[in-house]
């Protein structure tokens, strides 16, 4: 074979190659070598598998009628897989000089490519022009070899497995497959189509490519390939969608971040807010039983009463306004131990009827003032919980002191200590201006007061209801209320029932 006979020309120097290897198979054809040519045949329909023949044209001599005096050796395709035989009374045979005529108008050409009909069928003919090349004299040709494709195996077999190869991916875009399937065709130089994947729709082509751009093959063929229908149209309009879907939803995601943003600023003025009431109000609270005690105490020192009720009724109003001030700063270390995370409770087996009942003879001078009368309505046996005494008192302190605080024309503050439930329920009500049930969740919040209505022009710290609430729920329970405006409220702690451990503890 050809290769296995010039096995040194891979080691030498590549345009050496080239030149040596021309010059054997020019010789080859100068020598009339058909087992070499045969071979050349054979190697170009590895190269080229869809070839029908391959010629070898061998000038011998001058023009003889118009034709130039030849030889033509055709070899077609054998049954072999890529044998090639020569067939020596081949129709093409007479075809070829006039063809080989016409590519003489060209000497300056090596390689030609051309159309000619070769056994009836349209052909695309490749032809390469072989010269004599003798030291130290000019080159002239001596033949030419070609071969021959027609163009209906191109159609028929070539083109649609390509198209079907390829056109996978202009189906999808961005890796997602498109609702239509891409049609293509192939057109020759004529633009009749003579190849396609499918119906060819007119104005369903986008894309035009040229298949001889590069390379000079099939000159004048085009590819041309788009979608049918409206593919492309309703694709622009999905991706149209989804864009101004994802734009939305970015939207809507910084809208939904400028409202929260927003609440949080809102929130952190309202406590802002809250925590400047709350310095003028402690401010205020202070100084009124400040004021009070310094009054009555000079009051006494100077021994300006005569009465021994009256100077009775001043110790009990200072004493009064002493426990007032000392409310108020209970209220306030109480707070900030909380939110430092240090407050702790002691519990320990505690009869909260009678604790409740010593809580409320605190208030006895306040509630007598006042006109108050009190109902105390407290389970038999006591009730035995688990608590911090302590903490238990400062939380009736705060209750009873806000049911005195908001009570309006009717006087009253109920005390009530009774089991449900397995948890024994510590209730204080009165008969006041009442809480609207959309401030009802909110009052527990530290520094929260109602901003309009009665509520509003009470003083107070906002912690009351806050440090009753942690309690509560520091010892395992929780804490109620019911209310409605003018109707008065009730507050309700609910702690757990002792347990056999409790007891025996």
């Amino acid at each position: 074979m050809l290769y296995s006979d010039n096995m040194q020309w891979r080691t030498a120097e590549p345009s050496r190659w080239v030149l040596a290897l021309l010059l054997v198979v020019h010789d080859w054809l100068m020598r009339r070598d058909v087992q070499r040519i045969q071979e050349l045949s054979e190697i170009t329909r590895r190269i080229c598998p869809h070839l029908s023949l391959f010629f070898a044209y061998r000038d011998l001599g001058p023009e003889e009628g118009g034709l130039p005096h030849a030889e033509v050796l055709i070899f077609r395709p054998g049954p072999d897989r890529w044998h090639m035989e020569l067939n020596d009374d081949d129709v093409a045979g007479a075809e070829i000089p006039a063809l080989v005529a016409d590519l003489r108008q060209t000497p300056e050409t090596y390689f030609y490519t051309t159309y000619a009909n070769l056994d009836g069928d349209r052909h695309q003919v490749f032809i390469h022009r072989v010269d004599q090349m003798e030291k130290g004299e000019p080159s002239h040709p001596i033949g030419y070899y070609g071969f021959g494709i027609p163009t209906r195996v191109l159609a028929e077999d070539y083109f649609p497995v390509l198209l079907k190869k390829h056109l996978a991916r202009l189906a999808s875009t961005d890796g997602r497959m498109l609702e239509s399937t891409p049609v293509a065709a192939i057109f020759d130089e004529t633009g009749k189509p003579i190849s396609g994947s499918g119906k060819v729709v007119p104005g369903a082509f986008a894309a035009r490519e040229h298949l001889d751009r590069q390379s000079g093959v099939l000159p004048g063929w085009s590819i041309q390939a788009g979608f049918s229908d409206r593919a492309l149209g309703r694709y622009a309009r999905a991706q149209f969608l989804r864009g101004l879907g994802v734009t939305l939803t970015v939207t809507a995601v910084m809208v939904v971040a400028i409202i929260f943003i927003g609440m949080a600023a809102a929130r952190e003025m309202r406590l802002s807010r809250a925590k400047s009431e709350f310095v003028a109000n402690v401010s205020h609270e202070l100084k009124t039983p400040l004021s009070l005690i310094r009054g009555f105490a000079e009051t006494l020192h100077l021994n300006r009463l005569a009465s021994p009720l009256d100077r009775e009724e001043y110790f009990r109003i200072i004493e009064t306004e002493i426990l007032r001030l000392s409310m108020m700063i209970d209220k306030i270390l109480e707070f900030s131990k909380i939110e430092v995370g240090i407050k702790s409770y002691h519990r320990e087996m505690t009869d909260v009827a009678a604790l409740a009942d010593e809580t409320l003879s605190h208030f006895t001078y306040e509630l007598e003032k006042g006109g108050f009368t009190v109902e105390r309505r407290y389970e038999e046996p006591h009730p035995l919980v688990p608590v911090d005494p302590q903490a238990l008192t400062q939380a009736l302190l705060n209750l009873l002191s806000n049911a005195v605080k908001y009570s309006d024309e009717q006087r009253y503050i109920g005390v009530k200590v009774a089991s449900s439930n397995g948890h024994v329920e510590v209730s204080v009500s009165d008969k006041g201006i009442g809480v609207a049930r959309s401030e009802q969740a909110r009052i527990f919040e530290k520094f929260y007061r109602i901003g309009s209505g009665a509520l509003a022009k009470t003083k107070g710290t906002g912690l009351g209801l806050t440090l009753v609430k942690n309690f509560a729920e520091a010892n395992g329970g929780r804490v109620r209320v019911t209310s409605a405006p003018a109707r008065g409220s009730t507050f309700t702690i609910v702690l757990p029932t002792a347990t056999r451990d409790d007891m025996s503890d």
